[in-house]
């Protein structure tokens, strides 16, 4: 069995799927293309990828391979033990003029244009593609029925999720791999079919979007968090719990305890109300959090 792993989002192939959300740059949070650029974890992505060793600790890996860039490496050093393969197959798509821009549609549009030949200093689709399925020749000759834990980036895993699984028939990478079409497509295709589309309320896409750290209960049942102290429920002392909380509003710390939610936490002292990651940009600003 195939385990793909993109900078802590795992990804079971073959005969077994299993998701969860990747581990977050700074890069990521502030939508920037990211391709050679080692940009770090940052404490909600070192949190992330904590969980998912939590999740892959029964499985016995037979071998593990990694792309060489930080962000790679240190999800892999939190999730595996053992000896492992760097590749440089494994990289992520070189972005060129587009590295560290802002990604917006617009962008997106062009960057998309900019690899089908190699131009702006990208590197092509299809010498992204070759190098891909050249990685994945190697694992399906030599790896066949081993368990095999593959820890690399966005555009790598859907190549080798559609060498293993198959690509779905018309499918375009420009569309999410979910719905097969665009937002705006979705929307439109709705309105003419009449298929009422789910809205989420305030609070449910606040949940969503928490950021997630991982902190220690003391003897004492409290936390401490960015400088202020909160009381957690009592049976969780001693115990490394998650903290999801919103950085604009340090009020609220939630705290789950292996995939269980505990509810909020206490405050005992609050000294600081915001995230020093958000700073003193403004909470309407767009910044995504």
């Amino acid at each position: 069995m195939i385990y793909l792993v993109r900078q802590g989002q795992t990804d079971w192939n073959l005969f077994k799927k299993f998701n969860v959300r990747q581990g977050e740059t700074d890069w990521n949070l502030f939508k920037k293309f990211n391709g050679c650029t080692d940009a770090e974890l940052n404490q909600t992505g070192i949190a992330q990828a904590k969980l998912q060793a939590e999740n892959l600790r029964s499985v016995s890996f037979d071998a593990c391979f990694c792309s060489p860039q930080k962000r790679a490496l240190q999800t892999c050093e939190i999730i595996y033990k053992g000896q492992i393969v760097f590749d440089d197959r494994l990289t992520e798509i070189k972005c060129g003029e587009f590295e560290g821009t802002a990604e917006t549609s617009d962008s997106m549009k062009l960057f998309w244009q900019a690899i089908k030949s190699g131009d702006k200093g990208t590197e092509s689709f299809m010498e992204f593609m070759k190098r891909s399925c050249d990685f994945c020749d190697m694992i399906a000759e030599d790896y066949i029925g081993k368990n095999v834990l593959i820890i690399t980036h966005a555009a790598n895993i859907r190549v080798i999720d559609y060498y293993f699984s198959g690509k779905p028939k018309d499918y375009d990478f420009n569309k999410p791999t979910a719905i097969g079409m665009s937002p705006k497509e979705r929307w439109d295709s709705s309105l003419e079919n009449g298929i009422k589309l789910r809205f989420f309320s305030p609070v449910e896409l606040e949940e969503i979007f928490l950021h997630a750290q991982q902190r220690r209960v003391n003897k004492y049942g409290v936390v401490s968090f960015e400088g202020n102290t909160y009381e957690a429920p009592v049976e969780l002392i001693g115990k490394n719990v998650i903290v999801r909380y919103n950085p604009f509003h340090l009020e609220y710390l939630h705290v789950y305890y292996q995939d269980k939610y505990f509810g909020t936490a206490k405050i005992i002292d609050l000294k600081t109300q915001r995230h020093k990651s958000v700073g003193a940009v403004p909470e309407e600003s767009g910044y995504v959090v």
